[in-house]
């Protein structure tokens, strides 16, 4: 009947949004102090040392692990690469990336255990927030509609460099059976005209990044002072 036809529209329109609810709490909840995109942090690590990008890889690298064989988490993993190639392709300009919260919130495993719906929220956000960095203010409606998704949107933190991206990059499947989900678009550099936020990678080239053979001496010496 149209009462009860009604009824579960309704009542689908209350999931979605509590969906959108939850998905936008996890992302803040893992964005933390990032909305500071002039700093070098990113949650507790600073983005130009060895420590934060051995713990990057190793948040997609788990990724992929645990989902990887599930071709519903393939237009993200892909959507992941786009935006770091993306970025890398455009200098100093940032990147953004927007797609719809769907690929994340309604992405289907069917019974295979740890791979229900939530985990795979939470997992997703994770690896998401470990190097973007989430812009509420550029998400967006999909249309007036009242039960359509949000499109949520990301960018690389600017402090990354582009040698760091590469070694992400690394990480992500170059074969899925998805095309990259999502819109991508440059922000206009800080030379640009009136418009621009802002936003400028002073770090593309990595003359701020920690070397890698000066970590590796660090962690020699506190290692010889323990014995």
């Amino acid at each position: 009947s149209k009462v009860k036809d009604e009824e579960r529209r309704l009542a689908h329109i209350m999931k979605m949004k509590e969906r959108r609810e939850s998905l936008h709490n996890l992302f803040m909840k893992h964005s933390g102090d990032s909305e500071a995109t002039d700093s070098r942090f990113l949650g507790e690590f600073d983005v130009t040392t060895q420590k934060y990008l051995a713990n990057v890889r190793y948040s997609v690298q788990k990724f992929v692990g645990q989902y990887k064989n599930n071709i519903g988490s393939h237009s993200l993993l892909a959507g992941i690469g786009k935006i770091i190639k993306e970025q890398i392709e455009m200098d100093d300009r940032i990147c953004f990336w927007s797609f719809n919260s769907s690929v994340i919130s309604e992405s289907c495993f069917g019974n295979l255990q740890n791979q229900n719906r939530e985990s795979y929220m939470v997992d997703a956000v994770s690896v998401l927030t470990s190097f973007l960095i989430y812009n509420p203010d550029h998400d967006l409606e999909a249309n007036d509609e009242p039960d359509t998704e949000e499109f949520v949107t990301f960018h690389v933190h600017p402090m990354i460099s582009n040698s760091f991206l590469k070694y992400i990059l690394a990480e992500i499947p170059s074969s899925l059976d998805a095309k990259p989900t999502g819109l991508f678009h440059a922000e206009k550099s800080s030379s640009d005209e009136i418009g621009s936020h802002d936003m400028i990678r002073t770090n593309l080239a990595g003359q701020f990044d920690e070397s890698m053979y000066l970590s590796i001496l660090q962690w020699t010496n506190s290692f010889c002072e323990i014995l």
